[in-house]
């Protein structure tokens, strides 16, 4: 495997395939995806056209906010990138529960409370 194809990771969410890098995944070190790919993570990807894959079984619908989030940590903005509405934060929080993403669950609670106001 060449040195890009080391830093790329594939990560199939309930049959979506997204691709990302080892660097987008471990900008939350805390998240569960940068401790998915963490050498001693009992999580063990399966190579696919020689490209590591995890599968995850969740939703995807709600999974490029995710990675948005992880590609977008450091930027004051990120907020604006979610979308309107509380029906749609609820299930993006959700998600950042599950993905143990603690910015991004702190985000669309603001966000939620601002709705509700």
């Amino acid at each position: 495997m060449t040195e890009m194809q080391n830093k790329r990771i594939s990560i199939n969410v309930g049959g979506t395939k997204y691709e990302t890098t080892i660097q987008t995944l471990n900008n939350d070190p805390a998240g569960l995806l940068s401790r998915m790919i963490s050498a001693d993570s009992p999580m063990k990807p399966y190579e696919v056209d020689n490209l590591y894959t995890y599968f995850i079984d969740r939703d995807p619908r709600h999974f490029r906010f995710v990675l948005n989030y992880l590609r977008n940590i450091n930027f004051v903005s990120m907020a604006r990138l979610l979308p309107a509405g509380t029906a749609v934060l609820e299930e993006i929080l959700v998600e950042a529960k599950y993905y143990q993403l603690a910015g991004l669950q702190k985000l669309c609670e603001r966000k939620i409370q601002e709705y509700n106001y």
